[in-house]
Formats: C-alpha cells, structure tokens, sequence
C-alpha cells in the first residue's frame, strides 16, 4: 500500500519491516518504486533500514536519495537492482547485506563510485565470486566487478578482509588469464590494492598462484602498444614483495626482476612504466641480499642512474 507523501515530510530515517508471505511460500516484492514519495521527502532521508523485508527493489527510488548515508538490508530474502546506488556515491557511509541474497555481481560495478563508503558487510550473503569467471559472465561484467573490488579495497583495511573472506582473491586471479586486456589490467590492480599494508591478503595472494601469472603479464606480447597489465602487474607484485621475505624470494624465482628490469631500460616504455618499474625493484631488493645481487647483476643500475638524469625513475 503507498505511503502518503506528507506523512514523511522531512524524514530524515526510514524503517520498513515485511514478514515473509505464509501458506504458498511465493515472494511478495516490496517495491518502494510504487511509494508515492517526493523527490522533496526522498532527498531528506538519510538512512534506510529494511532489515528483514522479504523481497526489494530499489529502483528509481534511492536515486533520489541524495543524502542516504546509510542503507541496511540484513536478513533481505532477495535484492534486486542497486544501480541507483551510483547516484548516493558522494554520501553512502555503510552498507549492511549480511544474509542477504544478493546475486552475482550486481553489488559491486555500482559501488565502485561509492568513494565515501567505510563500513561494508556483506558476511553470509548468497554471493559466489567464482561467478565472475563463469562462462555465463561476460567480460565488460568481470571487468567492471574487479574494478570495483579494488575501489571498495583501497586504503579500507575492513573491505580488504570481507572482500577477501568472501572468496575474491582466488577469483581475481582466475581473471589474469582472461582474454581481454582490460581485465587482466583490473585484476591486478585489486590484487595489488587488496595486497597493499595487509600481510593476510599477501600471503592468500601468494598462495592462490597469482606471483608466476602475474610475472608473466610483465612479457605480454603487445606490452609495446598496451602497458596497462603490465604497470599493474609491476604494481601488484611490489605490493606482494613489500615487508615479506617470502613473497620477495618468491618473486624472484619467478623471473621477475629480468622481466622488471627490461621494462625499466627498454626505451619503447613510457616513462610511467619505468617507474612502476623500477618501484617494484626497490621493494624486491628491500633488506633483501640475494635480489640485490640479482637485480644488479641484471643490469639495473646503469638504469637507474639513467633515470636520476632524465626522471624517468623519479619518484
């Protein structure tokens, strides 16, 4: 039944409870599409909590909502549609789904705007990950799903453990060996971002047998017309070798400090390349002997004082 539009004058909060339908046991959608509610009430509201609500579906109705900090749908049998949530991005702070059955992707390419976003549980959703690299997924969906795990992942310690937790790392790198460029580029970004300052995710990473696939985008053929899987390759695995001995040696025996150090004298190479480069070099040798035998008996020094006259090393 609609709600009457001046009975939510000014609402700031909005709580709705739905029992789930009895007897035949069908879904009964609570749609808040069909509420009669103003662009002038929706934009006053702040948080939503429909915990508990059978079935959702958010369509048209959050796009209005333009000052939502917080939406809460634990306990939700089903949620559909959360594309308007990319017009909350500016001022969505959390995000409750926890036993929720979500769905595939359909959380994560909205949310890749949300840059405000600090507190996410998506604990217990019906949610497989594995899905990103089914044959049903197609490549503009896994790239923009891994894009957004590394925007949920960015400098947020608490993402990186639920998204982690959740199953995506194994998936992520799965997608390294996918035939599009953009998204073996997306991967490894978030595997970078998800490795990043977390000694967990490191050691997963590693474990998941990202390091010698991620070495090999370092050679990819068409690196001389298409660097961007190869920069975030190289920045991946400085995020991996950083402060972990493993992990370092690891890489190494990868062939990764060759492949680094021909990305870092080659003069096909854009500058950015090179630093991404010669980044990732840095880290390897970090109280490290053997890499910092190695890396110099592969030539990188001349390279690098290369780079101190001409800048294409600063940094």
């Amino acid at each position: 039944m609609p709600l009457a539009t001046t009975s939510l004058a000014g609402l700031t909060s909005l709580t709705v409870r739905q029992a789930p339908p009895s007897g035949t046991g069908a879904a009964v959608a609570l749609t808040l599409r069909t509420w009669t509610l103003s662009r002038t009430v929706a934009a006053t509201l702040q948080v939503i909590d429909v915990s508990g609500c059978y079935s959702l579906s958010l369509i048209d109705f959050v796009r209005s909502c333009v000052q939502l900090r917080c939406l809460w749908m634990p306990g939700c049998d089903s949620v559909s549609d959360l594309s308007p949530l990319a017009a909350c991005s500016e001022t969505l702070e959390e995000l409750w789904m926890a036993m929720t059955a979500i769905g595939q992707v359909v959380i994560l390419a909205p949310l890749e705007a949300c840059n405000k976003l600090h507190k996410l549980d998506l604990r217990g959703c019906n949610f497989d990950y594995d899905e990103l690299v089914g044959p049903e997924s197609s490549e503009g969906v896994r790239e923009a799903a891994a894009g957004a795990l590394g925007s949920l992942a960015y400098k947020h310690h608490h993402n990186k453990d639920v998204i982690a937790a959740a199953g995506a790392i194994p998936a992520l790198v799965q997608l390294l060996g996918s035939a599009s460029a953009r998204v073996r580029t997306e991967a490894a970004h978030a595997l970078g971002i998800l490795a990043d300052n977390h000694v967990q995710n490191q050691a997963c990473i590693s474990a998941a047998g990202a390091i010698p696939v991620l070495v090999q985008l370092l050679l990819e053929p068409e690196s001389k017309s298409f660097e961007d899987p190869q920069m975030a390759a190289a920045r991946a695995l400085g995020c991996l070798a950083k402060e972990d001995p493993p992990n370092q040696a690891a890489i190494a025996a990868s062939g990764a400090i060759e492949a680094l150090v021909w990305l870092l004298v080659g003069p096909e190479f854009s500058e950015d390349m090179q630093e991404a480069a010669a980044r990732a070099l840095g880290i390897l040798a970090d109280n490290h002997a053997q890499n910092k035998a190695a890396i110099t008996a592969a030539g990188a020094i001349p390279a690098f004082g290369s780079g101190l006259s001409t800048g294409a090393c600063s940094g």
